[in-house]
């Protein structure tokens, strides 16, 4: 009897999320359960062969309403998750059982990127953001797709620019956090990064950052500071700039 537990980085596992066990034996499935993390306990373990060793695979988009299809299931050589454009987790490990219980130690690994982006104001002016208007990060797919039996990832659709969300800005703060941005993409150096309607202490201007790189798996913050001092409008004064005055 194989027991199990999920693992994954604290603060970012759904309430109830799902996720998937497959059991392979010799490459071909032996077993297979879904499982609600936090409530295990009701689900059935696998009854496997002790002696022997099994290939224990993972998967799930930390959802509690879905969980990915996988195509071809019955051959790990050819068993795949295709067309995933949520944030696809994924597991893998050979392990031997051995006569009574055992446990098995699940991680999921995130296989997209994410980045948080935080705007703040500087010290040389402080001040405060009055208003922040649409963002996204181009340079990314629309989607990925999984081989279960080594974890690579293929890509497709078209290039896509994601947006940012950002909270709404209800009276003037020094700084302002996106929600975390699931970007689906292969290794790149180009991801642009683009921000309208920033107003900082009366200051607007358009924000275009380009040569970005996002690694597949990888968690990022970008962290984007404005200088900008304050003005005042004061109407119209007479200026007298004769001997220096």
């Amino acid at each position: 009897d194989i027991k199990k537990f999920a693992a994954i980085e604290p603060g970012t596992w759904a309430s109830n999320a799902q996720y998937g066990i497959r059991v392979y034996e010799n490459g071909n499935l032996k077993d297979g359960q879904v499982f609600v993390y936090g409530s295990e306990a009701g689900t059935p373990g696998f009854i496997l062969d002790g002696g022997k060793t099994y290939t224990f695979v993972g998967y799930s988009i930390n959802s509690s309403s879905s969980l990915p299809t996988v195509t071809n299931k019955n051959t790990l050589a050819t068993a795949t998750i295709n067309n995933v454009s949520a944030d696809l987790m994924f597991f893998t490990t050979n392990q031997a059982v051995v006569t009574g219980n055992n446990n098995l130690s699940v991680v999921l690994k995130h296989m997209f990127s994410q980045v948080t982006t935080k705007v703040q104001v500087g010290t040389l002016y402080q001040g405060r953001i009055e208003a922040i208007g649409s963002s996204n990060i181009g340079g990314s797919m629309t989607n990925g797709s999984l081989k279960l039996s080594d974890g690579s990832l293929t890509y497709s659709g078209t290039t896509t620019s994601t947006p940012v969300t950002f909270p709404t800005i209800t009276a003037p703060v020094p700084n302002i956090t996106s929600n975390p941005t699931l970007l689906i993409s292969p290794a790149i150096t180009n991801a642009t990064f683009t921000l309208n309607g920033l107003q900082v202490n009366g200051f607007s201007n358009p924000i275009s950052l380009t040569g970005l790189k996002i690694n597949p798996g990888k968690k990022y913050n970008l962290i984007l500071t404005f200088d900008a001092p304050c003005i005042q409008d004061v109407g119209p004064v007479n200026f007298n700039l004769s001997n220096g005055n």
